[in-house]
């Protein structure tokens, strides 16, 4: 007759610690390995797009020569901006958009002095946006069952990293969109985590990223403002209505000062001629007659199905969220453009929206998880499964 002996409790020590730490990294991994994909997916596109030499001077090339000029510890100066836009030589890429924030990619030029180096940098910097995803959608459905905002957590990650305008981005060379999407993502993600120092960052830094990013950061004051009204959270109110505030100023500085003082024209991409011939002029034939602020809208049949493509992809949830309010400065810079370049979903544009938009809708998700009867809690989890799944796979349609 043979005896079994317990195993002896130093020996289940280990095998708890053991799952203890599998059930830790769990998570770890899944955001190391999407985070990886994300960078894989995008990088190999972009550099798909250099061995098949369909990237050239625009945007690329602009590009690399201003980071090499900050990798030299000069200003960004590019020739190729300055022979095709006819601007005079040594013209500083700062007179064309205000984006300081590509010094930080001179880094890059040290290591590899060629302009890969900035495919590979816009990949790293698009990636950074997959834990802030997931990070987003933690808060989203902090009160759902664990197994629930796992999934949710996750799905946002893959979301995230395949939708079509990082690919669309890597796609076109590259932009300064790439610190856009990640900064945003920051920016939106703090907020949620009320730790408003790093929001304020996060807005500084977008204001060096392009000078009509103020406007977008202006509008998430306004979010702010209206989500903190009745919670007595005094921080919230008072950087949301910093951010109201200094956004646009900032926006007004770079157009109206900065830029002209870098050799640059304030009114060289005003691209709305139905409003009028300036800004002065387009906000006096607006109190005149504010219907023509529509009709421009909607002039063009590509406008329209911007829109449709933006939120219909999206199954119109970011409607139902306050964030989406950041994309309106960016979205009505588009629709009244009258540059057929801006109506595009084969651009870049996008992916300035795609944080605001993904935010939204997961926001908005994470809210109907936990909410109606419970009855009625496994019908909308199986709806809310099917409509995730069917953003999943429309917003990793790349656009050909």
């Amino acid at each position: 007759m043979t005896t079994q002996t317990a195993p002896s409790p130093t020996a289940a020590v280990p095998a708890a610690r053991r799952a203890a730490t599998a059930v830790l990294l769990g998570p770890a991994r899944r955001t190391v390995l999407l985070t990886a994909l994300c960078f894989a997916v995008t990088c190999a596109i972009g550099l798909q797009g250099w061995t098949s030499v369909s990237l050239g001077g625009f945007d690329l090339g602009i590009f690399d020569q201003g980071v090499r000029g900050y990798a030299h510890f000069g200003l960004p100066v590019s020739t190729l901006k300055s022979f095709h836009h006819e601007f005079p030589p040594g013209f500083s890429l700062l007179g064309d958009h205000f984006s300081p924030v590509l010094a930080l990619l001179a880094p890059l030029y040290w290591i590899w002095d060629d302009p890969r180096s900035l495919i590979i940098g816009q990949s790293l910097l698009f990636a950074a946006g997959v834990p802030l995803v997931r990070r987003i959608a933690g808060h989203a459905f902090a009160g759902a069952e664990p197994h629930t905002a796992r999934r949710a957590a996750d799905l946002a990650g893959l979301v995230y990293g395949l939708g079509w305008p990082l690919l669309v981005a890597a796609r076109v060379g590259f932009h300064e969109v790439a610190f856009a999407v990640p900064l945003t993502l920051l920016m939106l993600e703090r907020g949620l985590a009320r730790r408003y120092g790093t929001v304020v960052l996060a807005a500084v830094l977008l204001c060096c990223t392009k000078e009509d990013l103020g406007l977008m950061v202006g509008a998430y004051g306004l979010v702010l403002l209206v989500r903190t009204r009745r919670t007595g959270d005094r921080a919230g109110r008072f950087t949301g209505l910093g951010l109201l505030l200094g956004g646009p100023v900032a926006s007004a500085a770079a157009i109206t000062w900065l830029i002209p003082a870098m050799g640059g024209e304030p009114g060289y991409y005003w691209n709305y001629a139905a409003l009028g011939s300036d800004g002065g002029d387009a906000v006096k034939h607006l109190l005149h007659d504010p219907f023509l602020l529509v009709q421009t809208a909607f002039d063009q049949p590509l406008k329209p199905l911007l829109l449709l493509w933006l939120f219909g992809t999206m199954l119109l949830l970011p409607l139902r969220s306050a964030t989406v309010l950041c994309a309106v400065p960016l979205l009505a810079e588009r629709i009244l453009s009258s540059n057929p370049n801006h109506w595009s979903i084969a651009r870049h544009y996008d992916s300035l929206l795609w944080p605001i938009l993904l935010t939204a809708a997961i926001e908005v998700l994470g809210r109907l998880s936990g909410t109606g009867r419970p009855e009625r809690s496994v019908r909308r989890a199986r709806g809310l499964g099917l409509g995730a799944a069917g953003i999943a796979l429309v917003a990793a349609v790349p656009i050909g």
